[in-house]
């Protein structure tokens, strides 16, 4: 219950608003990179996400698209699986945060690379900050600017995901099979209020 009211008194509102304006409503609830977390900190997560008009995610850590963190791998493919299933035409992840200061180009690629698979076309790059002054230098590194080494190759990678973002959007998705996330069911089974 608490999923549902959380999508029609807070998203829908938002996203009817977006819409009577023009724009297209985005963004990601955090924490849903788990489903453990998730299901106690966001309930609905499918249900409010679905409001959006380019459902999203948040994709954190350096390890994405690894062996060793595969479960992250469900977070964008929910997203995605969202998308689909609402004749939604994007696909938003906010990527690269809280993946230190010496996460490298080529790193930061894989995950771009390993996001498109997933079905996100949409990137927001976290952590452009103009000054490292404060807590900023710390707040979920690295910030991806001009204090970077590798600053004056991200246009670059900006054109390779802009490439794949395009070529995503050009087919039309083919989904033979439908796998279930139940996630009232798992909700339910959670402890406390």
């Amino acid at each position: 219950r608490l999923g549902k009211l959380w999508t029609e008194r807070y998203f829908r509102p938002i996203s009817r608003w977006c819409e009577k304006q023009g724009l297209a409503f985005t963004g990601h609830i955090s924490p849903e990179e788990d489903p453990v977390v998730q299901a106690t900190c966001a309930p609905g997560w499918m249900q409010a996400t679905a409001t959006m008009h380019w459902p999203g995610c948040d994709q954190i850590s350096s390890r994405f698209g690894t062996l060793s963190d595969s479960h992250r791998i469900m977070n964008p493919k929910l997203a995605s699986s969202v998308a689909h299933q609402n004749w939604r035409e994007h696909v938003m992840a906010e990527a690269l945060e809280v993946s230190g200061e010496v996460i490298t180009l080529e790193r930061m690629r894989r995950i771009l690379d390993c996001l498109s698979v997933c079905g996100c076309d949409r990137i927001a790059i976290h952590g452009q900050m103009y000054s490292m002054a404060g807590n900023r230098k710390r707040e979920a590194p690295p910030s991806i600017f001009v204090q970077q080494p590798y600053w004056r190759f991200m246009g670059d990678l900006s054109q390779h995901v802009a490439r794949w973002g395009r070529w995503l959007g050009q087919g039309k998705p083919f989904r033979p099979i439908a796998l279930l996330y139940p996630t009232a069911a798992f909700e339910s089974r959670m402890p406390g209020d």
